[in-house]
Order: C-alpha cells, then sequence, then structure tokens
C-alpha cells in the first residue's frame, strides 16, 4: 500500500500564516540589521496530553498531526 512509519511532526492547528508573515514583515521593519537581535533559550516543562510520536503517512509524504497545543500549568527558567 506504500506507507511506511515516520516521527510525527505537530503543527498548531490555531496556527495563522498571513499573522507569521505579518509578524516577520514588521519584525524586518524594526530590526534592519540581524545583528542587533539576541537570543535567549528557556527550558520549560508542562502537563502536555500524551501525544502520539510515530504514525503513518505515504511514501514520500511528513506524517503530520494537527491538534491543540495544550496549556496548563507551567515552570520556566531562563
Amino acid at each position: 500500500m506504500c506507507f511506511s512509519r515516520k516521527q510525527v511532526s505537530k503543527e498548531a492547528r490555531e496556527q495563522n500564516e498571513l499573522l507569521q508573515v505579518a509578524f516577520v514583515n514588521q519584525a524586518a521593519e524594526l530590526i534592519p540589521n540581524p545583528d542587533m537581535l539576541l537570543c535567549v533559550d528557556e527550558s520549560s516543562k508542562d502537563d502536555h496530553t500524551v501525544a502520539r510520536r510515530w504514525g503513518y503517512s505515504r511514501v514520500g509524504t511528513r506524517c503530520i498531526v494537527r491538534e491543540p497545543f495544550v496549556h496548563g500549568k507551567r515552570f520556566s527558567i531562563l
């Protein structure tokens, strides 16, 4: 049947591509030089629901599960 087992890629069901493009354009206007950016790493833990890590899809295609991202009590540290 041409299916293979793969690791699942998650996409937020709430994502909006137009808002993403608008954000990138706004950031490009505010920060003309990429050397002006400072990136920080954050680690966090929250109560995610059990999610599939592996799935099946046709050969040559990604296995994507569209699901809402769970928000719960979160602990984070910089």
